[in-house]
């Protein structure tokens, strides 16, 4: 499987990949296992992210949805 299959698997999925692992690894420490803090400011950056991914990806859905087709009228 090479890295193009990958992000097409997980494509509207890394959002909730990234709850469920925060959400394991809370659980863990929760336990008592050591979880060392820049994993969870690496989790926050990647969660930042995801959602600013599908902010602008519903930015442009909406845009082009709410733009109307240009008129094409004939030079003749």
């Amino acid at each position: 499987m090479n890295l193009a299959q990958i992000f097409a698997f997980l494509e509207g999925k890394k959002t909730y990949v990234t709850a469920i692992v925060t959400f394991a690894l809370a659980l863990a420490q929760a336990s008592g296992y050591t979880v060392p803090e820049y994993v969870y400011a690496m989790l926050g950056a990647v969660g930042i992210a995801t959602v600013r991914h599908s902010i602008s990806t519903s930015a442009v859905a909406i845009v082009e949805a709410t733009t109307p087709d240009p008129v094409v009228t004939s030079t003749k």
